[in-house]
């Protein structure tokens, strides 16, 4: 292999990974050696704090003792290496599909799928090091040789590796075979961002919840890797390794003879490059302006962006609202408390960061030329605003019905949760679309630049705390009033406090908006 070759592959590799981020450097005038050294650290910053945030967690802790820890952290961990796997995979293969320019060149393109391939499996390797990690753990506080331990967690963490970089390549290059898929596997690789996005949302509420159950029992899937590294030479253990190895030939074998050679073909190659059906005239003007609007904001990165920004944090802080809760008795007198709290926990969600912040930004010189035309300013923005509003709206929704699931919260206290929660939101959607309106922001170069706006995620997660232990000292305040007033009147008197603020703030932004012209 020409190792001169190789490593320019690499590069051109790393620069087609993520082409929003490579935008924003060359924006700021970085090119050649300079952007390939910021695109590395951009790629190895954020994986390595993950492994010293998760690995530091894995090493604190008696796996041994409480197999169960292993599930949530696991979970999170697999779902952003699938999720990253998928972008890559799909950024590298299909959306900068070059392999017909190599067939002209004197390179080989087993060397150009294998720096394409290298580029994936690096950054999966890193997000899967705590598991690794884990392994060790489990294996030397069960008392197994070291040198077997760590033998044995170097196979389990390259068989994660090679299957969550199979399982993204199956799946993408599956559905490209399929001819009702295959002029839209750009919609499919967002649709499965989405999915893993859930996933792994799922998993942090997951590992929030079990991480205060020393008792949870691990998995069935993760069970046969345990009873390896306690008892390696028992035939369950034996039978176990040979399962996992057979599978580790087999995603291998189909890789290389199945899948690989697929990318020479002419079909494939034209998959990302059609071009999407006109508009029929039929269409109406509503239709048009919902799919444009579902287009802006359908980006997988911004989506990505947007979600761990706004719902990760606020899902994690309220599973210590819900410990909380479980000490309350009588949950239906504490109407007030959680009328309060519906309030509080949009209040984490609905931010700066949010959709409807950036929603007219997100249309760069787009939403200026619009008004060039007949078109009515105000009837185009309550259009913007009713389509912010019903897609926040059921966002938010779901998060607190899931909430109130997860604190099993009888139906009045659910009921105040959900208004709280539900009529906060519009006024603030107002709030923030109406100061992207007044102060856009076009020059962005990528969403992670238009969705910080320039400000510090040090203190915008400060903020988030703040709000937080504010909402603690409150649900504490509360509760001590009603142990000495009892629970009806404080109640009673925070639920009016809530509803005169909810009414003022919302008469107050109906009227900023009736100045739009």
């Amino acid at each position: 292999m020409n190792k001169r070759q190789f490593l320019a592959l690499l590069k051109l590799g790393l620069i087609q990974s993520n082409p929003q981020i490579t935008q924003r450097f060359r924006a700021k005038g970085k090119y050649g050696p300079a952007l390939i050294k910021s695109l590395v650290l951009q790629n190895t910053l954020f994986p390595l704090l993950l492994v010293v945030v998760y690995g530091g967690i894995f090493l604190s802790q008696d796996l041994y003792r409480y197999p169960g820890q292993f599930n949530g952290l696991f979970l999170v961990l697999i779902g952003i290496s699938l999720s990253q796997g998928i972008t890559l995979i799909y950024n590298t293969f299909f959306d900068n599909n070059d392999f017909d320019h190599y067939k002209t060149l004197p390179l080989s393109i087993d060397m150009v799928i294998f720096s394409k391939s290298f580029i994936t499996i690096f950054t999966i390797i890193v997000y899967l090091l705590p598991c690794f990690i884990a392994f060790l753990n489990y294996g030397l506080n069960a008392g197994t040789n070291i040198v077997l331990t760590l033998l044995l967690s170097l196979l389990f963490w390259l068989f994660l590796i090679i299957l969550l970089f199979s399982l993204a390549l199956l799946l993408l290059f599956g559905l490209s075979l399929i001819p009702a898929f295959k002029q839209k596997l750009k919609q499919i690789a967002k649709t499965m961002m989405v999915i893993t996005s859930l996933f792994i949302l799922l998993a942090i509420m997951l590992n929030t919840y079990q991480t205060a159950s020393l008792s949870a029992k691990p998995y069935f899937f993760i069970q046969p890797f345990l009873n390896v590294l306690k008892q390696p030479f028992s035939k369950l253990s034996l039978l176990s390794l040979g399962i996992i190895l057979a599978v580790i030939v087999i995603l291998v074998l189909l890789t290389r003879i199945k899948i690989y050679p697929l990318l020479t073909q002419n079909d494939l190659n034209q998959a990302t490059k059609q071009t999407k059906k006109a508009l029929t005239n039929s269409t109406n003007a509503k239709h048009i302006f919902i799919r444009y609007q579902m287009r802006l904001i359908g980006e997988s990165s911004l989506l990505f962006q947007i979600f761990s920004m706004t719902f990760i944090m606020p899902i994690v802080l309220s599973f210590s609202m819900v410990n909380l809760i479980a000490l309350f008795n009588n949950l239906d007198q504490y109407f007030g408390l959680f009328l309060l709290l519906g309030v509080l926990i949009t209040s984490l969600v609905v931010t700066p960061n949010s959709l409807p912040a950036i929603l007219v930004s997100l249309e760069r010189q787009n939403f200026p030329f619009l008004f060039t035309t007949p078109l009515s300013k105000k009837m185009y923005l309550n259009l913007k605003l009713k389509f912010i509003l019903a897609v926040q709206l059921g966002a938010n929704a779901v998060l607190l019905l899931f909430i109130c699931f997860i604190a099993k919260l009888n139906l009045l206290s659910a009921l105040c949760f959900l208004i709280g929660g539900l009529w906060f939101t519009i006024p603030t959607c107002m709030h923030y679309l109406f100061k992207d309106y007044r102060f856009p922001f076009f020059e962005w170069s990528d969403y992670l630049q238009l969705v910080t706006r320039g400000q510090s995620n040090g203190k915008l997660f400060l903020m988030m705390i703040v709000k937080w232990i504010v909402a603690i000292i409150l649900v504490v305040a509360l509760v001590l009033t009603s142990s000495i007033f009892g629970t009806f009147w404080p109640n009673l008197l925070v639920s009016i406090a809530v509803i005169v603020f909810l009414s003022g703030y919302s008469l107050a932004k109906v009227q900023q908006w009736r100045t739009i012209r």
